[in-house]
């Protein structure tokens, strides 16, 4: 299957699905590597989920490099995040629609590739300036 994926996308995946201490610490290493340069001023915030676990090595390293971890309350999101309703919303939505154009064409069971160029397509159609 051909696709565009962009180069720089790092994904993850564990034997349970839960996030580990060292995929967290690889992921904010690669946060910061694709957000260090679009900081104004000295520090970055990283709003996280309740549910969200990150390791002690994930708090120093974010420390080191000016990035503040700020962790919701619990229960609290759909009242703290307006990007559920302004941008998850309707990538959620475009997602669907992707997932349901694969299923007209007859897959039953989504590959992860299938995954990943549905929601790029879901993902660019649905992230816009206006939201």
């Amino acid at each position: 299957m051909e696709t565009d994926l962009p180069g720089d996308w790092c994904i993850r995946v564990t034997d349970n699905g839960w996030t580990t201490d060292e995929g967290s610490l690889c992921w904010i290493k690669h946060f910061d590597n694709h957000t260090a340069h679009r900081t104004k001023g000295s520090y970055r915030l990283l709003v996280l989920d309740p549910e969200s676990y990150h390791s002690t090595d994930f708090e120093l390293y974010c420390r080191a490099h000016n990035i503040v971890t700020l962790c919701m309350p619990p229960h609290s999101s759909y009242l703290l995040q307006p990007l559920d309703v302004g941008c998850f919303g309707p990538l959620k939505e475009a997602y669907g629609e992707q997932i349901e154009a694969l299923r007209h064409g007859s897959v039953a069971r989504v590959t992860k590739l299938e995954f990943l160029c549905a929601f790029k397509t879901a993902f660019l159609d649905a992230m816009t300036e206006d939201n």
